[in-house]
């Protein structure tokens, strides 16, 4: 195969390739500190929603938690559910899916439960749109001793603490190396495939 054609094939997949991971998922990282002074992180996988500019992130899956570095029971398999009663107090609406993680602490919407049904759970974590007074959302944790024999089960900020915005965030994680690899890669195809473009041409011009 013609080596500028191979180059340009090798270019134009890696940078489909990028653009199309971009468009679909990327990683996200959060972190919280409740008044209790416990930190909780993790990270998901997610993509852009609402309105631009609005920092909101459609949580799609692989959820992993921890707590003061102790990861959650079930992280990795853990769940995204909405409240779907935003503005009101109500203990039973929530819904599997479209949880929503935004870099604004004020347009959270979303639990991280280890079930998929709201049942049997062993821990979980939200921060939601359930007025708490002065304040229009609430967060909890709950867990069932992390897992751990002889830990009690647990809450911090129970029944809809006091959430702290300037305690919140929520970051796109830094691309992997190999995405890295292939973004250079690709660039370096298209930018060789110029160069060949621009002598090719000035070589007919001074036949």
């Amino acid at each position: 195969m013609n080596i500028r054609y191979a180059l340009k094939a090798i270019g134009l997949a890696a940078v489909l390739a990028v653009a199309s991971s971009a468009v679909n998922a990327t990683t996200y990282d959060f972190s919280y500190t409740f008044d209790t002074g416990d930190v909780i992180t993790g990270s998901f996988t997610g993509s852009p929603t609402g309105p631009v500019g609005s920092g909101d992130v459609a949580v799609l899956g692989n959820i992993s938690a921890s707590l003061n570095a102790q990861p959650l029971v079930g992280s990795g398999s853990l769940y995204g559910y909405h409240y779907t009663a935003a503005g009101s107090d109500c203990g039973n609406c929530w819904s599997l899916g479209s949880a929503v993680a935004s870099t604004n602490p004020l347009l959270n919407n979303f639990a991280f439960v280890d079930t998929p049904t709201l049942s049997g759970f062993s821990n979980y974590f939200y921060v939601i749109p359930w007025p708490n007074g002065n304040n229009p959302e609430a967060t909890q944790y709950y867990s069932v001793g992390l897992g751990v024999v002889g830990v009690p089960s647990s809450y911090i900020d129970y029944y809809n603490g006091n959430f702290i915005p300037a305690n919140w965030s929520l970051t796109a994680a830094v691309p992997e190396p190999s995405t890295w690899a292939m973004m250079i890669l690709g660039f370096l195809g298209v930018g060789f495939m110029a160069y060949r473009r621009k002598n090719s041409n000035q070589s007919f011009r001074l036949a």
